[in-house]
């Protein structure tokens, strides 16, 4: 009976490596793909197709969620979370769908080449919403995330300050994300204001990802914070 229930604890802390494993690889992914034209259109395709399978893996991972849909109350903080995860769900369909269809490379669907401005409106779109909302969707497990981070500062002997380390850090790189959401224009991207996304092929990709990965956890604190606030509200 012991080895049996050793077995079950290896085998679910193995089950949540890989999930921790599959959901840090597409988290890092996420701004490469934004780096669309800087990468070039063949590494886009390529990233993509992995980003896709890793959300399978991720979704396979974890059906549980989906069968504990119809049980239990429905407060507040559940309800965002399931608001965006199906909204996820739905834009990484989209975001399937059309790259496929307008996929030079892996995909040569010479049969679907109508209507391919349309389609890359719905791909731009979905783009750039499901980078928001996937950075949020990070930002509703934030807790263990902020837990990384204060081991981090443990071990490097500055734990009497390490929640003031951790607040100016986070508001130093939430400015900054302000800053760039805005001079990257993500709005206009967002809502179609703008539909063929400007590239300035002179600067350097590392600067793109920090502006893009300073974006990130603008809306990973975003949502943290806002679970905070909700928890407090429902206390």
């Amino acid at each position: 009976m012991f080895i049996l229930q050793k077995y079950e604890r290896d085998k679910m802390t193995v089950k949540r490596k890989i999930q921790i494993s599959i959901d840090f690889l597409m988290v890092a992914l996420l701004p490469f793909l934004m780096a669309y034209s800087l990468i070039g259109e063949m590494a886009h395709e390529w990233i993509g197709t992995v980003m896709f399978s890793l959300f399978f893996c991720h979704q396979a991972l974890n059906l549980h969620w989906y069968k504990a849909l119809l049980r239990g109350r429905y407060p507040l903080v559940r309800v965002l979370s399931i608001a965006v995860n199906l909204s996820l769900l739905v834009i990484m369909f989209a975001l399937m769908g059309s790259g496929i269809i307008l996929s030079k490379h892996l995909f040569r669907l010479s049969m679907l080449s109508q209507g391919q401005s349309d389609v890359r409106n719905i791909h731009l779109m979905m783009s750039y919403w499901g980078f928001v909302l996937m950075s949020f969707h990070t930002g509703l497990h934030g807790r263990m995330i902020l837990n990384v981070m204060k081991r981090i500062i443990r071990r490097s002997n500055k734990q009497k300050y390490q929640t003031l380390i951790l607040r100016c850090v986070a508001g130093g790189v939430a400015v900054y994300g302000v800053i760039a959401f805005i001079k990257r224009q993500l709005p206009e991207y967002m809502f179609l204001k703008i539909q063929y996304v400007f590239y300035d092929f002179n600067e350097p990709l590392f600067f793109f990802l920090v502006d893009y990965i300073s974006i990130m956890l603008l809306f990973v604190f975003a949502a943290y914070y806002l679970l905070k606030f909700m928890a407090r509200g429902n206390s």
